[in-house]
């Protein structure tokens, strides 16, 4: 998704911007791992943008902050960097010049040491993701967070939003950008399915896709899919590994990657993935931009998907939405 080289040059210049976040970190978790890894996800972000959005004309570059990447393409509504937990990633596009808001379900101390700019784009804010439902009438999907924006179909694609290790929120991230007609990345890290936590192996029914450890041969995307994730299918979890390893069975991260691919397929949008260069075993990206369908009834078809999920896991009542500055962690109390 992102040429290697133009990830080297862009990396270098965003370290030398933002590496002394280093000396000014306000939580107690490992600095250099948290910027790095952090800067490394936005330039990463920057580039998928600027091939993504091209022929859109960018923000003219303001004369107080002018930035080698000014000209580069972005999307046009902004990023919703959702479950943005410490704001890094937030501060960090927002600092380099990007339109966008963080959400989380409370605020954290480094908040407020960004500076005003990024403070005032960060919101605390529970979602209740079950309100989410399909308007025939309207033609679209009704309930969303206000903080998504508008998802009528003319603006497509104008929002971008963000799972960057969103735990509870990371399966949710295909389900909320299909109805808000929106694009997103994730990377996930935590094992979540969509009401209570993700657990193949013990056979436990869950909402959403098979779960089942191994692509199936009839699913061309599936068994290419597999291909570029042998290291963690194998058992390792380091997407970089370059030994080929199908002969093991799958870990619990194999084959959760696997049940997110076939939901974000089931979703609308097919599957691209990509390796991170990031100081994180948990470095894999999935990108929802590129939609399956190729008619309105096809569209009309993933409406139906979509709405009837989010109507199981509503009728199943597992899925509680928590209120604002509740104990650090997720969107959601899980039972069950």
């Amino acid at each position: 998704m992102v040429d290697k080289a133009e990830f080297q040059d862009l990396y270098l210049k965003m370290k030398e911007m933002h590496s002394g976040l280093v000396d000014t970190w306000q939580e107690v978790t490992d600095p250099s791992k948290h910027v790095f890894e952090d800067i490394g996800i936005a330039t990463f972000l920057m580039l998928l943008w600027n091939s993504t959005y091209q022929g859109l004309n960018p923000p003219a570059p303001r004369l107080d902050q002018k930035f080698p990447w000014s000209h580069f393409a972005r999307p046009p509504d902004g990023f919703r960097d959702m479950g943005c937990g410490n704001g890094l990633l937030t501060h960090i596009l927002v600092s380099s010049g990007y339109e966008g808001l963080g959400i989380d379900l409370r605020a954290r101390k480094s908040w407020t040491s960004f500076g005003p700019e990024t403070a005032s784009r960060l919101k605390v804010q529970a979602l209740d993701l079950t309100s989410i439902r399909y308007d025939a009438s309207l033609g679209r999907f009704t309930g969303l967070p206000d903080v998504l924006g508008s998802n009528d179909q003319k603006r497509a694609g104008r929002v971008f939003l963000i799972g960057n290790h969103a735990d509870e929120l990371t399966p949710w991230m295909p389900v909320m950008a299909h109805a808000a007609r929106a694009h997103f990345v994730s990377v996930p890290c935590c094992f979540w399915a969509l009401d209570s936590r993700f657990h193949a192996q013990k056979k436990r029914i869950m909402p959403g896709p098979d779960c089942s450890a191994e692509p199936s041969p009839s699913e061309s995307w599936e068994l290419a899919l597999a291909d570029r994730l042998h290291s963690v299918l194998g058992g390792a979890a380091d997407a970089n590994s370059g030994t080929k390893k199908g002969t093991k069975q799958p870990s619990q991260y194999g084959r959760y990657m696997l049940w997110l691919a076939r939901l974000q397929r089931e979703c609308g949008f097919s599957v691209e993935v990509e390796a991170l260069r990031i100081p994180s075993t948990r470095n894999w990206a999935f990108a929802g931009i590129s939609r399956t369908w190729q008619t309105d009834s096809e569209r009309a078809r993933v409406d139906q998907y979509v709405d009837e999920l989010v109507g199981q896991i509503r009728e199943r009542g597992i899925f509680k939405t928590r209120a604002p500055e509740g104990k650090e962690g997720g969107f959601l109390t899980l039972y069950g």
